[in-house]
Parts: structure tokens; sequence; C-alpha cells
């Protein structure tokens, strides 16, 4: 067996065997402590340049991992690090409870759990307003509406969130956002939002590695934009809205749309090794595609997705 057709073989088998363990309990590891074994992938890529035989070279593969691992796992290498505040109001983490860089706490202890309540009160004058949302990680809910422009409510152990909130005209600009946070490791968050019905809402949403999932179908909207990372994406709309622009821009995410069956739509993509789920949709062009009765469906959304490695689907209901 060539060395050469052994390699990223090799390379699966680390990254499936270290997540194997994680989901047994046997070792405690992170995506963060996997990207500092960079290391390991340049000693792999050294032993399969060298001049040997291939049995002598996957031999040696074989006796780097398991040394690499040996010393990670005794030293703590591949423990998670865990959030805490500091004095300063700055999550820090540490491994043992004696280390110095921050407090400790374990997956048991809530006693850092921070809850959260805002509320922006509503004002009949305002027509329209947008949300601009940097939800950085967690879990973030939209699933009811509120006799107030804005109620937010958070629980977890991430950071608190600021808010700023402006009038521009009859408009109402509403910032919510983490206050000065390092997030390493794991850390819980949820978000449970709900708005007013009446304005029409836009939104801008950067949403990193959280997951997203939004019953927008009670309101008026005018612009959808997301941009994610590793992000689960559950939009759902209704159709109260003649025009609705939908921007997403996103890293290894899974992207799941609901549009009413009533409305058209026009989905057009600059996707790379995405798969496109596409219920009931007629291809127009190399990456456009469109709803059956398009221009003279009532309601009309257009989707723009620039994706790459994601999962995007759009499912039509009734």
């Amino acid at each position: 067996m060539a060395y050469k057709n052994a390699f990223w073989g090799i390379i699966l088998l680390v990254v499936g065997s270290l997540f194997l363990l994680r989901n047994l309990d046997i070792i405690d590891f992170s995506w963060y402590a996997f990207w500092r074994l960079w290391p390991l992938f340049l000693l792999l890529w050294g032993v399969s340049i060298l001049p040997l035989n291939g049995w002598i070279r996957l031999a040696l593969s074989v006796l780097a991992i398991g040394i690499t691992l040996w010393i990670a796992q005794r030293t703590g290498y591949l423990e998670r690090r865990g959030f805490a505040w500091d004095q300063d109001h700055h999550w820090e983490y540490r491994l043992e409870p004696g280390d110095s860089t921050g407090l400790y706490w374990d997956d048991q202890d809530t006693t850092f759990s921070v809850e959260q309540t805002i509320r922006e009160p509503w004002d009949p004058g305002i027509h329209s307003a947008i949300l601009r949302l940097d939800a950085a990680a967690g879990e973030f809910i939209l699933t009811d509406t509120s006799s107030d422009l804005m109620h937010f409510e958070k629980s977890g152990r991430l950071a608190r969130y600021n808010v700023t909130s402006k009038r521009v005209g009859d408009k109402q600009v509403i910032d919510l956002a983490l206050q000065n946070t390092r997030i390493r490791g794991n850390a819980n968050n949820k978000v449970m939002l709900a708005l007013h019905p009446d304005p029409v809402w836009d939104f801008d949403l950067d949403i990193g590695a959280a997951d997203l999932d939004f019953d927008l179908s009670p309101y008026l909207l005018g612009e959808v934009k997301v941009d994610g990372g590793a992000a689960s994406i559950d939009l759902r709309f209704g159709p109260r809205s003649e025009r609705v622009n939908v921007d997403i821009d996103a890293g290894a995410a899974s992207i799941t749309l609901h549009i009413p069956r009533e409305a058209g739509c026009s989905f057009d993509s600059e996707t790379f090794l995405a798969s496109r789920d596409l219920e009931g949709f007629d291809k127009i062009s190399r990456g456009r595609y469109r709803t059956p009765g398009f221009d003279q469906a009532p309601v009309k959304f257009f989707v723009k997705a620039d994706a790459a490695i994601s999962s995007f689907e759009i499912k039509r209901y009734r």
C-alpha cells in the first residue's frame, strides 16, 4: 500500500478518533484544542516525503500520532477550557481550580449564569425599524410578537448584551451586541426575542457560529441580511409584505428558508461545494432559479446566497 494513498486516511482517522473519544467521555476535547494540534500535521507531512519504505513511513506516522495524543492527554492539553468573569468583566478560561487566569467553574456550576432582559418600548409613531444583531454564539429564537417594540430575554453563561437604540425620523434603529468578550471553548447562551408586528422590519444579523431560528411570518419585512459562519439558520417568512429581499452570506452553514407557496421566489446563488434543495423551482440560468408564475405573484421574495460548503434548502408551505 503506497503511503501517499494512506496519508489523508490517517488524517481522517485521527480527527474521527478524537471526536469519538470525546463523545464517549474518555477525553474532554474541543475544536479549540484541535486547532492547537496543527504541528502534528506538519510532522505527518514531513514523514510523507521522507525517502523511506511506505510501511516505515506509516509506522512513523502512527508513532507520531500516538506520542502526541499521549502527551496531550497527560498534560491536559485536550481538555476544554471553561468561561468565567474576571474582575474587569471579561471572560477568562482556566483548566484547574488553582489556575489564576480567571475564576473557576465546572459544567455543573451555575454560579456564573447571566440572566438579562431588555425592553424597548413601543411608540405608535414608529413606521419602520431595523434590528442589528451581533449574535457571536449560542441559540437565538424569534417565535412570538410583543406589545413592546422589542422584548429580549437571555440566559446562559455568555456575557451580557449592550443595546443602543436611536430614532431617525419615523425609523427606530436597534443595535444588540455582546459586551467586550473573549470567547474560547463552549459557552451556553440562549436568547428569546419578540418584536412588535406593526412596523416594517429590516434585519442585519451577524450570527457567527450561532443557531438562528426566526419565525418572521407575523411581520412586515423589507430586507433580511444574514452573515454567518459555521451556523444553523432557519427562517420562516409570511405573506404580509409585497416584496422581501433576503441576502445570505455564510460559511459551513445549514440554511433552511420557509416561504409561502402562494408567493413567488427568485433565487440567485454563488455557491462552492454547496448542496441545494429548491422545492418547486425552475432553473432559469446558471445559478438562477424561479418559481412558476413568479411575475404574477402578489408577494415576491428575492433571495441571494453566497454560501461556501453549505446545505441550502427552500421549503414551500401553505
